[in-house]
């Protein structure tokens, strides 16, 4: 399986928009496009609002669907960063809750993945064990759970099967097991 990664640090929606119409995916023929973005766009959220984060997901998974219609769309949810009553992890609860009402999955292709309850504890306070110093970046391990889990619907999306509707979290819900003995999502080192 091929991997390109067209992600760039400090991009928010609106940077990825546009490599999008500049030729950033170019002849490129993909059968799974994850899509995570929206983190840094945060750090606007007080002059922008939440909306507009929500939206610019949105348009992403539309411009990729139009350059793309037969590629799997998994689009994940922002991951909480910081702690309950920061400012920017309360933005990412109110923009993933914005993220929810614009029925993403209404296109069959696209699977929005929410890994809210893998990263954090019951009280909110984040998995310390699955984030740098930083409490904003995964570490090792983190990328390990977020690799698990992303495992059955990259699979699903590459051999043409029907992107699952629930996958196993860490809280129990029921859905696809995706317990692995390495991480093939992982390059080493990370």
């Amino acid at each position: 399986m091929s991997v390109i990664n067209i992600g760039i640090g400090g991009d928010k929606t609106q940077n990825v928009l546009w490599r999008l119409d500049h030729g950033g995916v170019a002849g490129l023929q993909p059968k799974v496009i994850v899509l995570m973005i929206g983190n840094n766009n945060m750090f606007f959220a007080p002059e922008t609002g939440v909306e507009a984060a929500a939206a610019g997901v949105q348009e992403c998974v539309r411009n990729l669907r139009g350059k793309f219609p037969d590629a799997k769309i998994v689009a994940a949810k922002i991951l909480p960063a910081h702690a309950p009553g920061n400012r920017f992890y309360e933005d990412i609860v109110r923009t993933n809750a914005a993220i929810d009402k614009l029925d993403l999955e209404g296109d069959v292709g696209v699977r929005v993945l929410d890994l809210w309850s893998d990263f954090t504890e019951a009280d909110g306070q984040l998995c310390g064990e699955l984030y740098a110093a930083d409490r904003i970046h995964l570490s090792e391990a983190g990328y390990g759970v977020y690799a698990r889990r992303l495992q059955p619907l990259v699979n699903a999306g590459v051999t043409g099967e029907a992107l699952p509707k629930r996958v196993h979290t860490r809280s129990g819900v029921l859905g696809i097991n995706t317990s692995v003995e390495t991480n093939p999502l992982v390059p080493e080192g990370h």
